[in-house]
């Protein structure tokens, strides 16, 4: 996933989830649960659990957005 890609799925909802190339599916609470950092080629992930995963965008396949929240979320 390119990084405007993943600014625009963020733009789109708030997500519940990150999905990985290899198949992986990370849950999130919410927007606090996802950093872009600015200029940068990764992404910085906070599971339910509190676990922090970083990983660069290009392993980032997809965005799980919540159904019952969408609207602007600050990145």
């Amino acid at each position: 996933m390119t990084r405007k890609r993943l600014e625009a799925a963020l733009l789109r909802g708030v997500p519940s989830g990150v999905r990985t190339k290899d198949g992986r599916a990370i849950r999130v609470a919410g927007s606090a649960g996802i950093c872009l950092p600015k200029d940068s080629g990764y992404v910085l992930v906070f599971d339910l659990a509190g676990h922090l995963t970083a990983m660069p965008l290009t392993l980032v396949d997809d965005l799980e957005l919540s159904p019952n929240a969408a609207g602007p979320v600050a990145v």
